[in-house]
Order: structure tokens, then C-alpha cells, then sequence
């Protein structure tokens, strides 16, 4: 008997891993071969029931996901229960096997030995900063057999605003996107000084302030988009958005300070700004009302050299 969990339609080992960010739905599957009776020193007992217990950290199981399949019949609810336990999130799916007579003989239900398939769902929660873990154990009779467990991974980058000095600004804004252009924010929630997360589906984000900061409980296998939202005073605002490919790596920064100046030194995501202001996009107010201005006196400038020209031939 041989847990395995399955994400995204691929199959491995409970003692595996895979990666999904803060938020995600994990898919998970236990298969092991069921049979009617067990046989340890020659002696023989018959199993009535197998029970299977998944104990998980920084995921939430939703039990109402639980399917059972044995063999290739998908079993009505009412054949199985399932518990789950509220302090610790625990789940127990307990399948009756066979029924006892009684009289040392035995109905058996399913044919013997038979394949039990079960999957079920649960979401990475905001304590995933580094990693969630799933452990699996099935049990009958006397016997317990331990899966193992699986690991899912989460990561993290820093970004490091600074200008083209070195020299770490303060006073820029992002916001997390999962596209370069339109497409989804990811909201992030402020869990420290200069550190977020990725924010649960119940959380409201906040602006990522930098500076130096941290954005943990990512996917490995994304990439994500930092668009900046406002720009230190006296620096131009990014026109586009930087891309921060994850890579099934953390991707820490580290800075110094140097002579009360704090500098970026190296890793991380390195966002530059230049100084300057840029003009408002053509069409945008200021523009608008620049070139009106500008109209208006060279229109002006007109009529005040054709009236000049008609006095000087009058005269």
C-alpha cells in the first residue's frame, strides 16, 4: 500500500514535493490495495473496515472534495464517512470493508483484493511561508501503515528600490500582477516591517512598500509582475511592469550601509529609478492645457502682426 498524492494531474509520492502559492488549490490522491483478510505468524484475521487519516500543516482539507472510488466504482457517500477535525484539521475517512456474522463468518463488500482510490482537495493557507506538508497513514486491524508525507513548497523574492547610485530609496509603491499587461493582481498582506505574503482569498491587500521588502508564499513554477503603483519623490515612475521569474528558487537581496547610506549590494530584484519627472501622457491635462495655451498665443502673435500690417499700409 502505497500513498500518492497527485497535483495538477501528476502523480508522486507522498514523500515528494511540489510547489503552489499561498491560496492554491492542491489536489491530493491515496491509492492502496484493499483485500478481505490478513494473514501475520499464520494467524488469520479478517478486516472489517480501513481507516485513513491525512494530518496536514499550513492547508486547509475540504472534506466535502472527498471522493472514494474502489475498483473503478465511485462510492456513494453514504458507504464512507468522513471527519475532520477542527482544532487541528485532521481528516479521517473511514471505509467499512466487511460485515461480521457474528458466527466467525464475514459479507464481504468489495471484491478482494480491490484497488481504493481516494482524492480530495485542500488550499495552501497563509502559514505556507516556507513550505505546507501533508502526512497520510491508512489503517486496519492492528496494522498502520505510514505514506509519508508530501511537501509543498512555497517561495520568496525581495525587491530592492534604488537609483543609479546604488543608493536604496524609500517611498515607492508596487502591486503584484500575474501578467505583464492587464491580467490579475495578487493581493499581499503586510506580515512585518518589509515583509508581505501572498494574501488567503478572505485577506484585502495592501500596497508593497519599498524600499527593501519581502514577497513570500509564492509558486516556483510562475512568474509573477511588479508594476509600480508611485515613485520616491523626485524619480520617474516605471512605464512597465518587471517581470520576477520564480524558478523553484528564494531569491534574497542583500544591502550594506555605507557611510550612513544604505546600498544595494547584490540578489534579489533590482528596481532603478531615475530622477527626473515625466510629462503627462499625451491627452492628459497637462498637456492639454500646454498646447491650448500655446495656441492661443500663437493665434494671437497673428493677429497682432496683421493688424500691424494693415496700419503700416494705411498710413
Amino acid at each position: 500500500m502505497v500513498p500518492t498524492t497527485t497535483e495538477n494531474g501528476t502523480t508522486t509520492a507522498l514523500s515528494g514535493s511540489n510547489t503552489a502559492a499561498i491560496g492554491d488549490v492542491v489536489n491530493y490522491q491515496i491509492t492502496f490495495n484493499a483485500t478481505n483478510f490478513e494473514t501475520n505468524d499464520k494467524l488469520t484475521k479478517a478486516i472489517t473496515q480501513y481507516e485513513v487519516e491525512d494530518t496536514p500543516t499550513a492547508l486547509d482539507i475540504d472534506a466535502s472534495s472527498v471522493d472514494v472510488k474502489v475498483g473503478n466504482t465511485t462510492l456513494e457517500t453514504s458507504k464512507y464517512t468522513v471527519n475532520k477535525a477542527t482544532d487541528t484539521g485532521k481528516l479521517t475517512i473511514t471505509i467499512p470493508w466487511q460485515t461480521d456474522n457474528g458466527d466467525g463468518t464475514y459479507n464481504a463488500l468489495y471484491d478482494s483484493p480491490s484497488l481504493v482510490t481516494i482524492t480530495y482537495s485542500a488550499t495552501v493557507t497563509g502559514e505556507a511561508i516556507d513550505y505546507a506538508t501533508n502526512a497520510a497513514k491508512v489503517k486496519y486491524n492492528d496494522e498502520e501503515l505510514n505514506g509519508g508525507t508530501t511537501t509543498t513548497e512555497t517561495y520568496y523574492f525581495d525587491i530592492v528600490k534604488d537609483n543609479d547610485k546604488d543608493e536604496v530609496l524609500t517611498g515607492a509603491e508596487f502591486k503584484l500582477y500575474d501578467a505583464a499587461t492587464g491580467g490579475n493582481e495578487i493581493p499581499v498582506v503586510k506580515i512585518s516591517d518589509g515583509v508581505y505574503r501572498v494574501a488567503e482569498a478572505t485577506e484585502t491587500g495592501v500596497a508593497i512598500e519599498a524600499g527593501k521588502a519581502r514577497i513570500q508564499g509564492l509558486d516556483g513554477t510562475k512568474t509573477y509582475y511588479l508594476e509600480e503603483t508611485t515613485a520616491p519623490v523626485g524619480y520617474n515612475i516605471l512605464t512597465s511592469r518587471v517581470e520576477v521569474a520564480i524558478n523553484n528558487n528564494d531569491n534574497p537581496a542583500t544591502v550594506e550601509n555605507d557611510q550612513d547610506v544604505t546600498k544595494y549590494v547584490s540578489g534579489g530584484v533590482e528596481i532603478v529609478n531615475q530622477r527626473g519627472a515625466e510629462l503627462p501622457s499625451t491627452g492628459g491635462i497637462g498637456t492639454t492645457i500646454f498646447y491650448v495655451i500655446g495656441a492661443i498665443l500663437v493665434i494671437g502673435a497673428g493677429i497682432v502682426l496683421v493688424t500691424r500690417r494693415r496700419m503700416y499700409h494705411n498710413s
